[in-house]
């Protein structure tokens, strides 16, 4: 009973992701290349992609930080409800609840929070502050870090996974096997 909803659950969040991955690539091809390509932690270069920046390539650059705040949320469940119904020990999942499960998706929405930040600056002051854009680079770096923690925790699990299945497939041939000449000769009725 208990696998049905913990299924469902991973495929909405699945669904979520996949949607969410297709309209970040549609925000990004929107963007351009300048504006797409500027570091973020960089003021001068970013103060100058937003100046050649078009009205669509600046809604776009908004949009794009926007729907990753709203992705990033069906990842983090997506890798919740993975890592749930996964063979780890029970001991590594509360590790890795209490940490970089939800400390990806916190790091990554303070990440759009400076990209954001840095466009209000250009409206407003026409410039983006150096100090702001310098703020970008280690929530980006920690996002990243939190991110690789659990793409490691997954595979780890996937492989324990597919272990666990091996060993088992393995165990019911082998149990088929002992049982199989034991019915074949209860099967038989002697003769008279």
């Amino acid at each position: 009973r208990s696998v049905l909803p913990s299924g469902a659950f991973v495929l909405l969040a699945f669904a979520g992701t996949v949607a969410g991955v297709v309209c970040l690539s549609m925000a990004t091809e929107e963007m351009g290349d300048d504006l797409a390509s500027a570091p973020r932690e960089d003021a001068t270069e970013l103060t100058a992609a937003f100046r050649i920046a078009s009205a669509e390539q600046c809604a776009a650059y908004v949009t794009l930080y926007f729907v990753d705040s709203l992705f990033i949320i069906c990842f983090a469940l997506l890798v919740f409800s993975l890592l749930r119904i996964g063979p780890l020990p029970l001991r590594v999942k509360l590790a890795l609840y209490s940490s970089s499960v939800w400390l990806h998706p916190a790091f990554d929405w303070a990440e759009n929070w400076v990209a954001l930040r840095s466009f209000l600056q250009f409206m407003v002051n026409d410039r983006v502050e150096p100090s702001a854009a310098a703020a970008y680079a280690p929530l980006s770096y920690t996002k990243w870090t939190m991110l690789a923690i659990n793409v490691v925790a997954l595979l780890v699990s996937l492989i324990l996974f597919c272990r666990g299945e091996v060993r088992r497939c393995r165990r019911g041939k082998a149990d088929h096997h002992d049982n199989a000449p034991a019915t074949a000769t209860a099967d038989v009725s002697p003769t008279e």
